[in-house]
């Protein structure tokens, strides 16, 4: 029972408290029913698009599978944690730096389902790697510069491999790499990421 003073009102300090609890609980109310109504809008518009789809003909499997493909490609594209714009590498870089470089390079152009850090995968940042690589005496060299050599002449074909040699070396168990991303998610991924 609330402490009365005197004259039979409450203490100030008490209708503070009574007022700070009141106002809470409107806050989370407006806040619940704001999300409520978001998701409701959000679920509606979605049911729309897919109503048009089926109403013009589409199967709903294929438009299924033209959500997941959008979702994934979302996924894949999204901006990543530990993003550099160069190198970072010396001359006196160690193996594992180089190793770790690479790696994030690949992200450019791999599908993972996850990805920590990005270094762009340009003509300058390779030649960067490949004199750090020549100039040290590597455990790992020649793999490591006919991967460089490769990337250097635009032959990524086989990124996906380089992206999981890299990430087997760093004894990774999340975020192997299953794909290559497309030429327009590739160029998603560097808006998000490198500008």
């Amino acid at each position: 029972m609330a402490k009365i003073n005197i004259i039979g009102e409450l203490t100030m300090k008490q209708k503070f408290k009574k007022i700070a609890g009141i106002t809470g609980i409107v806050v989370g109310v407006i806040g619940v029913g704001s999300f409520t109504f978001y998701k409701v809008l959000e679920n509606s518009h979605e049911y729309e698009k897919k109503e048009a789809a089926l109403a013009g003909g589409m199967p709903e499997h294929q438009y299924d599978k033209i959500k997941e493909d959008k979702e994934e490609s979302e996924k894949q594209t999204a901006k990543v944690g530990g993003v550099a714009s160069g190198t970072g590498l010396t001359n006196d870089s160690g193996e594992y730096e180089v190793i770790s470089v690479m790696h994030k390079m690949t992200h450019q152009k791999v599908a993972s389902d996850d990805k920590w850090g990005a270094v762009p995968m340009t003509s300058a940042n390779i030649d960067k790697v490949i004199n750090v690589v020549e100039t040290n005496d590597f455990e790992y060299e020649d793999n490591i510069l006919n991967i460089l050599d490769k990337w250097k002449r635009g032959d990524f074909d086989a990124i996906v491999q380089d992206h999981n040699y890299f990430w087997g070396l760093q004894n990774g168990t999340i975020g192997k790499a299953y794909g290559i991303m497309s030429e327009k998610e590739e160029a998603k991924f560097i808006e998000n990421n490198f500008k």
